[in-house]
C-alpha cells in the first residue's frame, strides 16, 4: 500500500511544473495527510489483528477512489460553504506549523540583525523556582526562546483568530447570499444562526423566504457585470417598499465593521484630541475635529475654512 501511495504522490510532483508551486504544495500536504490518516487507521487495534489482504481490502473500501475529486486550490472563491470550511482548515493546519524548521530561518533573521547592533545573544535569568509557570527545558539559546517564547506565541495567535471568527462564521458568511451575485447561483440560504440572531429585526422565516424568491427573479434577467457585487451596492438598489427584510438585513450588512481598527483609531484620535484642548468644546465641534484626524486623506481648502468661519458674524478681524 505504501508503495503504491508513494508512486502516485512521485507522479503526481513530477507532472507539477507548469503549475504554480503554492498550489502543489497546498495539494501535496492534502495528499500527505490523507496517507498520514490512513497509516494511524491501520495502526489501530482493531485493524492490526488483520492480514496485509484484509488491510488492503478495507481501505480499499473505506478510502474509495473519486475521480471527480478537487483538489482545495482549484474551488471557486464565490463558493461561500467551501471557502468558510477551508478558512477553518487553514487555522487547524496553521497548528501543526512545523516550529523548528521556520524557527531556525526566523532565528537566524534575528541574529544578522543583532549583530549589526552589537546586541549579545544570552538568556534571560532563570529562577529556581518559578511560582507562575514551569521553568523551560532548554540546552541552547535558540531552544530557549523557541520554547519560552516562539511557540507560546503562535497557540496563542491560533486561540485568537478562533475567537475572533469562529463564533460569528456561520452568521455572517450566511448574509452574502443576499448579494444577487451570490443568490442567483446558490439559491435561497440564510442559516439558521443568523435568523436567531436577527430574529427582532426581520420578519418570520417563510415571508423572508418568500421575498428573497422575488428578490432573485428580480436579478434574475440581469447581465452578471450588471449584479451589485458589495452590501451598499445592493442597498441602493432595493426597494425598501417591495423588499424590507432585504432592505434590513443589506442594511446590517453593511455596517458590519470588518475589524475593531477603525473604531480603535477612532478612540485614540478623539483622546489626542482632548489632550490638546484641555477645555470644553461642543459636540458638533469635537466631532468634526475628529474626523478631520481620522480621515486625513480628506483635502480640505483653507479658502472654504475661512470662507466659513467668515460668513459668522464675530468679533474677528479676518484678513482677506
Amino acid at each position: 500500500m505504501s508503495h503504491c501511495a508513494s508512486n502516485n504522490v512521485s507522479s503526481g510532483v513530477a507532472n507539477t511544473s507548469t503549475v504554480d508551486p503554492s498550489l502543489v504544495a497546498e495539494d501535496f500536504n492534502q495528499v500527505r495527510k490523507n496517507i498520514y490518516d490512513i497509516g494511524n487507521y491501520c495502526q489501530s487495534n482493531s485493524v492490526r489483528s488483520l492480514t496485509n489482504e484484509g488491510k488492503i481490502s478495507l481501505v480499499e473500501n473505506v478510502w474509495k477512489s473519486q475521480p471527480e475529486y478537487k483538489f482545495p486550490s482549484t474551488f471557486s472563491s464565490s463558493s461561500s460553504n467551501h471557502t468558510r470550511s477551508f478558512q477553518m482548515k487553514w487555522l487547524e493546519e496553521f497548528e501543526w506549523v512545523n516550529a523548528n524548521d521556520n524557527f531556525k530561518t526566523l532565528y537566524a533573521q534575528v541574529n544578522e540583525i543583532a549583530s549589526k547592533l552589537d546586541i549579545k545573544e544570552e538568556i534571560p535569568r532563570v529562577c529556581r523556582l518559578q511560582t507562575a509557570r514551569n521553568n523551560v527545558p532548554y540546552s541552547t539559546e535558540e531552544e530557549y526562546y523557541r520554547r519560552a517564547v516562539y511557540v507560546p506565541y503562535l497557540d496563542d495567535f491560533c486561540n485568537s483568530l478562533k475567537e475572533r471568527f469562529e463564533s460569528h462564521k456561520e452568521t455572517v458568511a450566511s448574509l452574502q447570499h443576499i448579494f444577487p451575485e451570490f443568490y442567483t447561483k446558490t439559491g435561497f440560504y440564510l442559516s439558521e444562526a443568523a435568523f436567531n440572531f436577527y430574529e427582532e429585526d426581520v420578519s418570520h422565516k417563510e415571508v423572508v423566504q418568500s421575498e428573497f424568491i422575488l428578490w432573485k427573479e428580480k436579478w434574475s434577467q440581469e447581465k452578471s457585470e450588471n449584479l451589485p457585487k458589495t452590501a451598499i451596492s445592493s442597498l441602493e438598489k432595493c426597494d425598501k417598499t417591495f423588499f424590507p427584510n432585504i432592505y434590513i438585513l443589506l442594511k446590517l450588512l453593511a455596517v458590519l465593521p470588518v475589524s475593531v481598527a477603525t473604531v480603535e483609531r477612532s478612540f485614540a484620535s478623539l483622546r489626542r484630541l482632548k489632550i490638546y484642548l484641555r477645555n470644553i468644546t461642543s459636540e458638533r465641534t469635537l466631532n468634526g475635529l475628529s474626523l478631520l484626524s481620522i480621515h486625513s486623506d480628506i483635502k480640505i481648502r483653507v479658502e472654504e475654512v475661512l470662507d466659513k468661519f467668515a460668513s459668522v458674524p464675530r468679533n474677528l478681524d479676518f484678513v482677506l
